[in-house]
């Protein structure tokens, strides 16, 4: 049976992402992937968009309290799901949770 868990990034973003990418995990990160952003850039397209955010809602440039979401997955070994699998499933789960609409 699965488990998926989904945690709110507060602070030290470039940490959370070195984290979450490691090679070790990933298959030398061929099992990492973005959307509408590169993960090699995805902090900095985080802080781009928070900052084009603020400008549309003329808001003063101050931290929301959630930088990004993690979103975590994990497989039973009696599921036999393939690494692939489970990253293709991930990507999913991420466009289902954020609806298309964020990095």
């Amino acid at each position: 049976m699965a488990i998926t868990k989904i945690h709110a990034i507060k602070s030290t973003l470039g940490k959370a992402l070195a984290y979450i990418e490691n090679p070790d995990k990933t298959d030398g990160q061929m099992l990492v992937s973005g959307y509408n952003c590169e993960p090699q850039t995805a902090s900095i397209d985080f802080e781009m968009t928070a900052v084009l955010a603020h400008k549309a809602r003329n808001l003063k440039r101050q931290r929301s309290t959630n930088l990004a979401y993690h979103l975590i997955q994990s497989f039973s070994p009696e599921d036999a799901v393939t690494p692939e699998q489970a990253h293709e499933l991930g990507k999913k789960l991420a466009f289902e949770y954020t609806g298309g609409k964020y990095e």
